[in-house]
């Protein structure tokens, strides 16, 4: 490169800066938008609700216990996959999931959250997600403010690890129940 003449050795330089950038912004893919994405997702998590519902697919799973909080929980599968997985507080607590999964990947896309807020009053909160990645988060109208740092609702990995461990909780076979009920 040292016997270049110095215009072609800037001009190699540029295009390597280029390239540089053209990977980079590649790499970022294409961006989606958090709106249309909380549309299709919802309009998908309607699908799957009703599907679920009319197939009547569901195991349960009564006082699943997660930390110190007890939750009754329901998979709802379709074509034998599960889909859907409900978890509702078992005692006082107002809040209540639904997470629903890409049955092509297993992992979560969506959640919908209905809890208390500050003031008591309800709040629906929603979350999508695509792979790793959080796209859209909001409560009711507004963006979602996570409570803590700590929020798992803001991690898609975490949300993917509560689904895992309350799915194999669901789907293990139960004592109480004979074989075949299993």
């Amino acid at each position: 490169m040292a016997n270049l003449p110095a215009t072609k050795l800037h001009s190699m330089k540029k295009m390597h800066l280029w390239l540089a950038a053209s990977l980079l912004l590649a790499a970022c893919g294409p961006s989606i938008d958090p709106e249309a994405y909380l549309e299709e997702r919802t309009a998908q998590a309607a699908a799957v609700d009703d599907a679920v519902n009319s197939k009547l697919a569901f195991r349960s799973l009564s006082d699943y216990t997660r930390g110190d909080q007890k939750w009754n929980v329901q998979v709802g599968y379709v074509n034998g996959k599960p889909v859907l997985l409900k978890m509702f507080a078992a005692d006082s607590r107002q809040q209540k999931w639904w997470i629903y999964t890409d049955t092509a990947t297993g992992k979560v896309n969506f959640l919908k959250e209905e809890t208390a807020g500050k003031d008591g009053k309800g709040v629906r909160n929603v979350f999508g997600y695509q792979d790793t990645a959080l796209i859209v988060s909001k409560a009711g109208q507004n963006p979602y403010e996570a409570a803590d740092a700590n929020d798992f609702r803001l991690k898609a990995a975490e949300v993917n690890k509560v689904y895992s461990e309350v799915l194999a909780a669901v789907e293990a076979d139960r004592p109480d129940l004979s074989k075949a009920a299993n």
